[in-house]
Protein backbone atom coordinates (compact mmCIF):
# COMPACT_ATOMS: atom_id res chain seq x y z
CA UNK A 1 0.00 0.00 0.00
CA UNK A 2 2.80 2.45 0.91
CA UNK A 3 4.70 1.53 -2.59
CA UNK A 4 1.32 2.69 -4.21
CA UNK A 5 0.65 5.52 -2.54
CA UNK A 6 3.61 7.04 -2.92
CA UNK A 7 3.55 6.32 -6.55
CA UNK A 8 0.16 8.00 -7.09
CA UNK A 9 1.76 11.05 -5.26
CA UNK A 10 4.21 11.68 -7.59
CA UNK A 11 2.88 13.87 -10.82
CA UNK A 12 3.58 12.29 -14.42
CA UNK A 13 5.76 14.82 -15.87
CA UNK A 14 3.36 16.76 -18.28
CA UNK A 15 3.61 16.66 -22.16
CA UNK A 16 4.63 19.42 -23.91
CA UNK A 17 2.07 21.62 -25.33
CA UNK A 18 2.06 21.41 -29.51
CA UNK A 19 2.88 24.73 -31.38
CA UNK A 20 -0.49 25.85 -32.53
CA UNK A 21 -1.25 24.55 -36.23
CA UNK A 22 -1.31 28.22 -38.53
CA UNK A 23 -4.91 28.78 -39.86
CA UNK A 24 -5.12 28.48 -43.53
CA UNK A 25 -4.97 31.62 -45.74
CA UNK A 26 -7.35 29.72 -48.16
CA UNK A 27 -8.57 25.82 -49.82
CA UNK A 28 -6.20 24.85 -52.50
CA UNK A 29 -9.05 22.75 -53.35
CA UNK A 30 -11.54 25.83 -54.25
CA UNK A 31 -9.42 26.52 -57.25
CA UNK A 32 -10.19 24.43 -60.16
CA UNK A 33 -6.97 24.90 -62.08
CA UNK A 34 -6.94 22.33 -65.09
CA UNK A 35 -9.94 24.55 -66.08
CA UNK A 36 -8.40 28.43 -65.94
CA UNK A 37 -5.46 27.51 -68.04
CA UNK A 38 -5.43 25.88 -71.62
CA UNK A 39 -2.39 23.60 -71.04
CA UNK A 40 0.89 24.02 -73.18
CA UNK A 41 0.28 24.68 -76.94
CA UNK A 42 -0.11 21.58 -79.06
CA UNK A 43 3.16 20.69 -80.61
CA UNK A 44 3.47 22.25 -83.77
CA UNK A 45 0.59 24.84 -83.63
CA UNK A 46 1.02 27.96 -84.00
CA UNK A 47 1.56 29.67 -80.44
CA UNK A 48 4.04 26.48 -79.98
CA UNK A 49 5.93 27.81 -82.77
CA UNK A 50 5.64 31.64 -81.53
CA UNK A 51 6.71 30.18 -78.15
CA UNK A 52 10.16 28.95 -79.72
CA UNK A 53 10.46 32.54 -81.98
CA UNK A 54 10.28 34.55 -79.13
CA UNK A 55 12.75 32.85 -77.26
CA UNK A 56 15.58 32.74 -80.06
CA UNK A 57 14.42 36.72 -79.95
CA UNK A 58 15.45 37.36 -76.26
CA UNK A 59 18.40 34.59 -77.24
CA UNK A 60 19.76 37.49 -79.59
CA UNK A 61 18.78 40.66 -78.20
CA UNK A 62 19.37 39.77 -74.10
CA UNK A 63 22.38 41.88 -72.36
CA UNK A 64 24.26 40.78 -69.70
CA UNK A 65 22.49 43.11 -67.29
CA UNK A 66 19.86 41.50 -68.08
CA UNK A 67 21.13 38.00 -67.62
CA UNK A 68 22.37 38.79 -64.36
CA UNK A 69 19.11 40.14 -63.23
CA UNK A 70 17.35 36.79 -64.56
CA UNK A 71 19.95 34.74 -62.42
CA UNK A 72 19.67 36.60 -58.97
CA UNK A 73 15.93 35.61 -59.27
CA UNK A 74 16.64 31.87 -59.63
CA UNK A 75 16.21 31.22 -56.30
CA UNK A 76 12.32 31.27 -55.84
CA UNK A 77 12.76 30.89 -51.84
CA UNK A 78 14.20 34.52 -51.78
CA UNK A 79 10.59 35.53 -54.40
CA UNK A 80 9.32 37.88 -52.02
CA UNK A 81 13.09 39.87 -51.41
CA UNK A 82 13.26 40.33 -54.95
CA UNK A 83 10.88 43.30 -54.04
CA UNK A 84 13.02 45.34 -52.17
CA UNK A 85 15.71 47.67 -53.24
CA UNK A 86 17.51 48.22 -55.47
CA UNK A 87 15.31 45.69 -58.19
CA UNK A 88 11.68 46.26 -56.17
CA UNK A 89 9.91 49.68 -54.06
CA UNK A 90 9.78 47.95 -50.67
CA UNK A 91 12.81 48.42 -48.34
CA UNK A 92 14.28 46.28 -46.00
CA UNK A 93 12.10 46.72 -43.09
CA UNK A 94 9.05 46.51 -45.30
CA UNK A 95 9.98 43.15 -46.25
CA UNK A 96 10.67 41.92 -42.79
CA UNK A 97 7.72 42.99 -41.27
CA UNK A 98 5.19 41.27 -43.96
CA UNK A 99 7.37 38.36 -44.45
CA UNK A 100 6.24 36.08 -41.78
CA UNK A 101 2.39 36.30 -43.88
CA UNK A 102 3.67 36.93 -47.61
CA UNK A 103 5.99 33.30 -46.96
CA UNK A 104 3.03 31.62 -45.57
CA UNK A 105 0.99 32.49 -48.98
CA UNK A 106 3.77 31.39 -51.42
CA UNK A 107 3.73 28.26 -49.43
CA UNK A 108 0.05 27.26 -49.37
CA UNK A 109 0.19 28.81 -53.26
CA UNK A 110 2.68 26.76 -54.65
CA UNK A 111 0.85 23.69 -54.81
CA UNK A 112 -1.59 25.00 -57.02
CA UNK A 113 0.96 25.48 -59.86
CA UNK A 114 3.14 22.92 -58.87
CA UNK A 115 0.26 20.09 -60.10
CA UNK A 116 -0.24 21.36 -62.85
CA UNK A 117 3.84 20.74 -63.38
CA UNK A 118 3.48 17.40 -62.60
CA UNK A 119 0.31 16.67 -64.60
CA UNK A 120 1.24 18.70 -68.04
CA UNK A 121 4.89 17.57 -67.93
CA UNK A 122 6.10 19.98 -70.39
CA UNK A 123 9.71 19.91 -70.54
CA UNK A 124 11.95 23.08 -70.45
CA UNK A 125 12.43 24.72 -73.74
CA UNK A 126 16.45 24.17 -74.10
CA UNK A 127 15.18 20.52 -73.62
CA UNK A 128 12.86 20.46 -76.52
CA UNK A 129 14.58 22.88 -78.66
CA UNK A 130 19.05 22.71 -78.46
CA UNK A 131 19.05 25.89 -79.89
CA UNK A 132 17.78 27.90 -76.62
CA UNK A 133 20.73 28.44 -74.49
CA UNK A 134 20.13 29.61 -71.17
CA UNK A 135 21.78 32.16 -69.32
CA UNK A 136 20.71 31.47 -66.35
CA UNK A 137 20.96 27.95 -64.38
CA UNK A 138 19.31 25.57 -65.91
CA UNK A 139 15.98 23.59 -64.24
CA UNK A 140 15.24 19.40 -63.59
CA UNK A 141 11.62 20.77 -63.10
CA UNK A 142 8.63 20.68 -65.64
CA UNK A 143 8.19 24.12 -66.87
CA UNK A 144 4.30 24.53 -67.27
CA UNK A 145 3.34 27.23 -65.45
CA UNK A 146 6.24 29.15 -64.31
CA UNK A 147 6.06 29.23 -60.60
CA UNK A 148 8.41 32.05 -60.75
CA UNK A 149 5.95 34.17 -63.10
CA UNK A 150 3.05 32.59 -60.12
CA UNK A 151 4.43 33.80 -57.40
CA UNK A 152 5.66 37.17 -58.56
CA UNK A 153 2.25 37.75 -59.95
CA UNK A 154 1.00 37.10 -56.48
CA UNK A 155 2.96 38.89 -54.23
CA UNK A 156 2.46 42.19 -57.07
CA UNK A 157 -1.58 42.02 -56.46
CA UNK A 158 -1.62 41.91 -52.86
CA UNK A 159 0.99 44.46 -52.92
CA UNK A 160 -0.17 46.83 -54.71
CA UNK A 161 -3.66 46.40 -52.10
CA UNK A 162 -1.36 47.39 -49.47
CA UNK A 163 0.76 49.96 -50.94
CA UNK A 164 -1.27 51.48 -53.30
CA UNK A 165 1.02 54.64 -53.70
CA UNK A 166 3.74 52.13 -55.36
CA UNK A 167 1.50 49.85 -57.21
CA UNK A 168 3.02 50.69 -60.79
CA UNK A 169 6.39 50.02 -59.39
CA UNK A 170 5.03 47.17 -57.86
CA UNK A 171 3.33 45.58 -60.71
CA UNK A 172 6.37 46.32 -63.04
CA UNK A 173 8.29 44.21 -60.32
CA UNK A 174 5.99 41.50 -60.53
CA UNK A 175 5.97 41.11 -64.47
CA UNK A 176 9.31 41.52 -64.53
CA UNK A 177 9.91 38.65 -62.76
CA UNK A 178 8.23 36.02 -65.00
CA UNK A 179 9.98 38.14 -68.36
CA UNK A 180 13.17 37.08 -66.68
CA UNK A 181 12.61 33.67 -66.41
CA UNK A 182 11.93 34.12 -70.55
CA UNK A 183 14.85 36.52 -71.07
CA UNK A 184 17.05 33.37 -69.08
CA UNK A 185 15.56 30.98 -70.81
CA UNK A 186 14.08 28.70 -69.08
CA UNK A 187 10.55 28.98 -69.87
CA UNK A 188 8.52 29.58 -73.20
CA UNK A 189 5.96 32.46 -72.99
CA UNK A 190 2.70 30.24 -72.45
CA UNK A 191 4.73 29.04 -69.72
CA UNK A 192 4.41 32.58 -67.91
CA UNK A 193 1.43 33.89 -69.05
CA UNK A 194 -0.43 31.20 -67.60
CA UNK A 195 0.66 31.46 -64.47
CA UNK A 196 -0.32 34.79 -64.00
CA UNK A 197 -3.79 33.82 -64.63
CA UNK A 198 -3.46 31.10 -61.70
CA UNK A 199 -1.88 34.01 -59.91
CA UNK A 200 -5.08 36.31 -60.08
CA UNK A 201 -7.04 33.25 -59.22
CA UNK A 202 -5.17 32.58 -55.97
CA UNK A 203 -5.40 35.90 -55.18
CA UNK A 204 -8.95 36.17 -55.20
CA UNK A 205 -9.62 32.80 -53.13
CA UNK A 206 -7.47 34.64 -50.59
CA UNK A 207 -9.42 37.65 -50.73
CA UNK A 208 -12.42 35.36 -49.49
CA UNK A 209 -10.49 33.75 -46.74
CA UNK A 210 -11.41 35.46 -43.26
CA UNK A 211 -7.71 34.24 -42.09
CA UNK A 212 -6.13 36.14 -44.63
CA UNK A 213 -8.31 39.20 -44.43
CA UNK A 214 -7.82 39.48 -40.68
CA UNK A 215 -3.92 39.27 -41.25
CA UNK A 216 -3.94 41.43 -44.49
CA UNK A 217 -5.63 44.20 -42.52
CA UNK A 218 -3.65 44.19 -39.51
CA UNK A 219 -0.27 44.54 -41.64
CA UNK A 220 -2.21 47.28 -43.11
CA UNK A 221 -2.45 48.94 -40.09
CA UNK A 222 0.95 48.65 -38.65
CA UNK A 223 3.28 48.34 -42.00
CA UNK A 224 5.95 50.40 -42.25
Amino acid sequence: WIGIVLFAGCAAPSAPTPAPTPTMLFDVESIDALHLIPGPPVVGSQEYKSDFATLMHLQKTRTKSECARASEEVDSRMLFTFFTAPRGPLTNSEVETLKPLFNRVLIEGRPVWSRLKKHYARLRPYITDPKIHPCIERENTFAYPSGHSAGGRLLADILADLYPSREKAIRDRGEEIGYDRLVGGVHHPSDVRDARILADAVYEALKKNPNFTQEFNALKRKKP
